[in-house]
């Protein structure tokens, strides 16, 4: 077994009104690619956008190719 250091990314997507529909048990997919969701915040508290904290999960990765 190997241990992999998982990848974090910063996501920027315009605000959304029901943002408590989007949490961070979610897994957000770009390119085929799973990325757990870590938080979510909204930096200028002015409702523009939200900026999510997500991490490329290796492990899950693996597993799902498996």
């Amino acid at each position: 077994d190997q241990q992999v250091s998982p990848q974090r990314f910063e996501v920027i997507i315009r605000y959304r009104s029901d943002k408590s529909a989007l949490d961070t048990s979610y897994i957000m997919n770009f390119n085929n690619t799973d990325f757990n969701i870590v938080s979510i915040e909204n930096p200028n508290f002015k409702n523009e956008y939200l900026k999510l904290i997500v991490e490329k999960d290796v492990a899950i990765w693996l597993s799902m190719l498996m």
